[in-house]
Parts: structure tokens; C-alpha cells; sequence
């Protein structure tokens, strides 16, 4: 059960296409985690008192979040949100038998700070990637293109691996937690799981990384919308994205993503041998004003913009309906105005 203060509760915090939804099959396997998909519900629970964050609404949204932040202070708010939350994921445990809940949801870096007021003793982990391979992943899995990634066209995917890494680097040196790579948790799955057992103070158990075993656990991955469906065709970890950016990438697109990434922060992130890497190919990195004022940029930007989580705008108005054939010649017949409709 979740405990106020977080206890029993835990989140993956990563990058979309960092592996994540790997990782939490591998630990909702455990017979006392339950690790959904992902929630989301956090981003726009968050967003109720935060005017940077939009979403679309048939009513006024805006004078709507005037009204509820003059009701509700700041610290009234996170105790509610803390015990909605809390009430949710407990409500979820109790359905599935379960006593642990994993949160695993990418876009999280987003909502760290306040994540972090409602529940601090939760468990933090945190999935770092090559983002070299993680913009690769972009492309084959999304055909998302570097130039949202990494601009010069600015969408939500803009701040993934922009800001997104330096959130996550900003969070973990101030509230340290469990860090694992990707290319280590494919590398040696058993081993990563069993520390991340000990971690989350749960049993080790075995053959975690085995995700396919439970037939009914990753059928209710499947069914759900939310999540990478690519790893359902594969039955445990695999390296075989492991350096796909090389394959993916020709040099001039390569040069685009150096040039928009902190050096610093690949080394802290545990990339300091890509750095050595692309640095003996030629390809230079911004110095540490200009990556120091890149970020500023995005951070400036994203706070700038109201961005919808919900891509899709309200549909548009249908067509005036046409009454069906055999009403016409009935109306004509009996001097009818109103018809019904197909």
C-alpha cells in the first residue's frame, strides 16, 4: 500500500524511447509489483495549478484555472493532489493483489519538483540512453525527425532530449536514487533486476528479466494503448539497438545532434567514451556558454508555450444532416417540415 509521504512507491524516470517500458515489464513481473503502461495522470494533475501547461477544453480553461488557484493555496493543493494520487494508485494495488506501484511514465521529467513535494520518500530511478540511439529510436519507432528533435521546428518532442536529460541530471544530484543504463540493463538484465530488487526493498526473484514468462501480465501490457509494443516481439532483452544511431545517421545529421548537446552531460550520464568517440571524428561540441545558453533557450521556451498533452483539437462542426431519401417523398406527402436524420 502507498503511504502518504510515498513509501511503496516508486517511478521510472527516463526519456521516451530510453527503454523504459522494457524495464517495467521486467519489474511488473515481480509477484508484488504492479507497473502499468504508463499513467500520465501526474502531468495533467500537476497542470491544474501550473498556468505553463494547456490542454483542450470545451469551457474556459484559463479564467477556470484563475478560479481554482484563488480557491486553492499551493500547499492546500499538493496535500490533495498527494492524497488523490495516493488513493489512485492504492485503489489499482488492491485490483491487481499487488503492494508496490512503479510509476513509468517518460514525460514525467517535465513535473520533477512537484513529484517530488507530494512524495518524497518514493524510490527514484533513473533510465539514461545513448541519445544518440535514443534519437535513432525516434526516427525507426516514430519517424520523428531531428528537426523537432533538435530544431529548427519546435513541437512537444523538442524537450526530450533537450531538457528532459538535464532535468533528470538537475533531480538525481539533488535526490539521489537507483541509475542504470540501458545498454547496461540489456547487457546483464539478471543482475540489474536483483539490485533493483534490493533497491525497492522487495525479495530478488528470479528470471525478471524473462518478461514474456506471464503470459497474463503482458497481455494487459498489450491491450493497453499506452507503451512501446515492441517489445512484446522479443521474450527478454536484447542489444541488438545497442550503436543503431551509426547505422541510422549519416555525418551531416550527426553534426546536428552534437550541436545542440552538452558534453558535461553525457559524461555525467555515463557517455563519456561517445564523447571521446565523436571528439576523435572531428565533431565539436558547444563550448560551455553556448550549451549552457541552449538550455536556457528551451527552458524559456517551453515556459512560453501553453502545450497541449492532447495533440488533437476539438473536431470540427459536422456537415448540416441530410434527411434520408424515404422521408422526403413521405413529407412531401403529408406536408411534414421536420425530418429525421441518417
Amino acid at each position: 500500500m502507498v503511504e502518504g509521504d510515498g513509501k511503496n512507491l516508486a517511478f521510472i524516470f527516463s526519456t521516451p524511447r530510453a527503454g523504459s517500458t522494457l524495464l517495467g515489464a521486467m519489474l511488473g513481473g515481480h509477484s508484488q509489483v504492479l507497473c502499468p503502461n504508463e499513467p500520465w495522470f501526474l502531468l495533467p494533475l500537476a497542470s491544474m495549478h501550473d498556468q505553463r501547461m494547456g490542454a483542450v477544453a470545451a469551457f474556459d480553461l484559463y479564467l477556470a484555472r484563475i478560479g481554482f488557484n484563488e480557491l486553492t493555496p499551493a500547499g492546500e493543493f499538493h496535500t490533495a493532489a498527494r492524497h488523490f494520487a495516493a488513493e489512485l494508485y492504492n485503489q489499482r494495488l488492491a485490483a491487481e493483489g499487488r503492494s508496490v506501484f512503479i510509476d513509468k511514465t517518460p514525460r514525467y521529467y517535465q513535473i520533477l519538483p512537484f513529484i517530488q513535494t507530494l512524495f518524497p520518500a518514493a524510490k527514484k530511478i533513473w533510465l539514461k540512453r545513448d541519445l544518440f540511439d535514443t534519437a535513432a529510436s525516434y526516427r525507426n519507432t516514430w519517424n520523428i525527425g531531428l528537426d523537432e528533435l533538435f530544431g529548427p521546428k519546435t513541437t512537444n518532442y523538442s524537450f526530450d532530449l533537450t531538457l528532459g536529460p538535464a532535468n533528470l541530471h538537475d533531480f538525481f544530484d539533488a535526490h539521489p536514487g537507483f541509475e542504470v543504463r540501458y545498454e547496461d540493463l540489456v547487457e546483464a538484465p539478471d543482475e540489474i533486476a536483483a539490485q533493483l530488487c534490493d533497491y525497492l526493498e522487495i525479495p530478488r526473484e528470479r528470471d525478471l528479466a524473462l518478461y514474456a514468462r506471464d503470459q497474463s501480465w503482458i497481455g494487459k501490457l498489450k491491450s493497453r494503448v499506452m507503451g512501446d509494443k515492441k517489445i512484446f516481439s522479443h521474450t527478454s532483452p536484447h542489444k541488438q539497438s545497442v550503436g543503431a544511431w551509426e547505422r541510422t545517421f549519416v555525418t551531416e545529421e550527426v553534426k546536428s545532434i552534437v550541436d545542440r548537446i552538452d558534453e558535461r552531460l553525457l559524461v555525467r550520464m555515463g557517455y563519456g567514451e561517445r564523447v571521446g568517440q565523436l571528439r576523435g571524428r572531428g565533431f565539436v561540441f558547444p563550448g560551455k556558454k553556448e550549451a549552457d545558453q541552449i538550455l536556457d533557450d528551451y527552458r524559456k521556451l517551453i515556459v512560453s508555450h501553453h502545450w497541449p498533452y492532447w495533440s488533437q483539437l476539438p473536431p470540427p462542426p459536422r456537415p448540416p444532416a441530410v434527411p434520408p431519401p424515404w422521408w422526403r417523398a413521405f413529407a412531401m406527402k403529408c406536408g411534414l417540415t421536420q425530418a429525421p436524420v441518417e
